[in-house]
């Protein structure tokens, strides 16, 4: 009985020994940190880009944990991944799925953003997915038949071309329309060599003009000051009689004199009406002849 208890304990311990000889080994090639903290983040990618469980999580080039879940949603795909707890991850940073060798192989590049933020576990980190060379050479195939089409349409438009310099008569016009452009051109040259003189004798002038009116400002410039000058004192008299006019009108519009009667009272003005009457009354009779009037020295 105590050599199978003993043998037992052997088993027991080499057991236990090659366990943890293998934890070792697996925790050295396959890069797991057994008894290390980690967080879970969760990126949202458009497609999943040939991502698997397993492959390789960088922050800025780093390499800082492992992908363990990769879900459909509806039009998305969910990618979850521990992180090394000492890594800091701002709330604004967003992920690419990258190519991990030329061949083959995946990993996720984590960017870091500009946030004083932390990202937590609760957050959704939006992902983009970066073209490889499988997804390049399929967008080659689906630009293939756009390709095709515009090189037809560019056939016939040289075609079209073709036609158009081919014809007699496009070539004929384009020669008259060429050879006319370059007589008007001759024209235009022997014109401006021809009233050259004239040119210079019309900026010269212009000159000279130009500084006689700046001469005659100048010359008159004191001259108009003292108008100006005048002015606002023929201005200023006008304001203090169009004043005093208005404080006379007061004055008669306030008092009991006979003006102001004149202009209130109705009995007086019939009376005034009535003498100006008689008055015209006489100076036509005076006119007219009917009164002679003889004066003797």
């Amino acid at each position: 009985m105590k050599d199978q208890r003993k043998m037992e304990i052997k088993v027991g311990l080499t057991v236990l020994a090659g366990v943890s000889i293998l934890l070792f080994g697996l925790s050295i090639f396959k890069e797991w940190n057994v008894g290390t903290k980690q967080t879970s983040i969760s990126i949202r990618f458009p497609s999943s880009a040939g991502l698997q469980v397993g492959d390789e999580v960088a922050v800025n080039g780093v390499k800082s944990g492992k992908v363990y879940a990769v879900d459909l949603q509806k039009n998305a795909v969910l990618v979850q991944a521990f992180i090394q707890d000492g890594v800091w991850i701002n709330k604004d940073a967003h992920a690419k799925i990258q190519m991990l060798e030329l061949m083959g192989g995946k990993k996720v590049e984590i960017t870091l953003g500009q946030s004083t933020e932390r990202f937590t576990s609760t957050d959704i980190m939006r992902g983009l997915v970066d073209p490889d060379i499988a997804g390049a050479l399929g967008m080659v195939g689906e630009l293939g038949g756009d390709v095709t089409t515009l090189a037809g349409k560019a056939g016939q438009l040289m075609d079209n071309a073709n036609t158009i310099i081919g014809d007699p008569q496009f070539v004929t016009a384009l020669r008259d329309a060429i050879m006319n452009l370059k007589i008007a051109s001759g024209d235009l040259r022997s014109m401006l060599s021809d009233n050259r003189d004239n040119v210079k004798e019309i900026a010269a002038t212009v000159v000279t003009l130009t500084r006689r009116v700046d001469t005659l400002l100048t010359e008159t410039r004191p001259m108009m000051n003292r108008l100006v000058r005048k002015s606002e004192r023929v201005l200023g008299t006008a304001d203090t009689l169009l004043t005093d006019i208005h404080s006379f009108l007061t004055e008669i519009r306030m008092s009991n004199g006979i003006v102001n009667k004149a202009l209130h009272d109705s009995t007086l003005n019939q009376r005034i009406d009535v003498l100006i009457a008689k008055l015209d009354s006489l100076s036509s009779i005076i006119i007219g002849g009917q009164l002679r009037i003889k004066l003797r020295l």
